[in-house]
């Protein structure tokens, strides 16, 4: 098409923006060649990689831990801190949960808060990520019996102040690693406890 000049008539003005339309006839063939390059583009551009596998989120940052075991504090950076004692057995109630506990374990947990503001202990978990020889180990629910009522209290631990609760769980009866893993938030390191039970 070298050296042929196309023209197109104006169309009036609508709504502010003047059209140019190719007039009827033979002249369609750009317009059409035109289209149908774009539509070829948009059908080659495929999803963007960023890194994860179909199907899954993309990697999240990892979690510093640190380490440690009963009777040792650790320390998070703010200032607040957590103990764990060594475990004792206790002997759980006759409607203690879960049923036909082989063998029951207490841990006391102390919080200290030696950071600026005020802590919720709501926030500091613990029962899901119990871990007995590798399997997940079932907090023990025993309001009436010596295991106590087997979860975290919620309570507001103001800066300069301790709070102590205990924790109990279902265990087997033969003697086996336990790991207790809290983090205060799920920005903050994972401080996880791992000793004999």
């Amino acid at each position: 098409m070298a050296g042929v000049e196309m023209t197109y008539p104006v169309r009036p003005v609508r709504h502010g923006v003047q059209s140019v339309e190719p007039e009827r006839g033979g002249r369609r063939f750009p317009a059409l060649l035109g289209i149908a390059g774009l539509v070829a583009t948009a059908g080659c551009q495929g999803p963007v990689d960023n890194g994860a596998v179909s199907g899954e989120q993309p990697a999240k940052a990892a979690v510093a831990v640190e380490m440690s075991t009963w009777g040792k504090r650790v320390t998070w950076k703010d200032g607040l801190a957590i103990e764990v004692s060594a475990p004792v057995v206790c002997t759980p109630g006759q409607f203690a949960s879960p049923p036909s506990i082989e063998r029951a374990m207490r841990f006391t947990v102390t919080v200290a808060n030696d950071a600026a503001e005020a802590f919720e202990t709501a926030g500091l978990g613990v029962g899901g990520t119990a871990r007995f020889d590798g399997q997940k180990a079932q907090p023990v629910f025993d309001a009436n019996g010596d295991c106590g009522h087997g979860g975290i209290e919620s309570s507001t631990v103001l800066p300069g102040s301790t709070f102590t609760y205990a924790v109990a769980f279902a265990v087997s009866a033969q003697q086996g690693e336990m790991r207790l893993v809290f983090q205060p938030d799920s920005g903050a390191n994972k401080a996880i406890f791992v000793g004999q039970a």
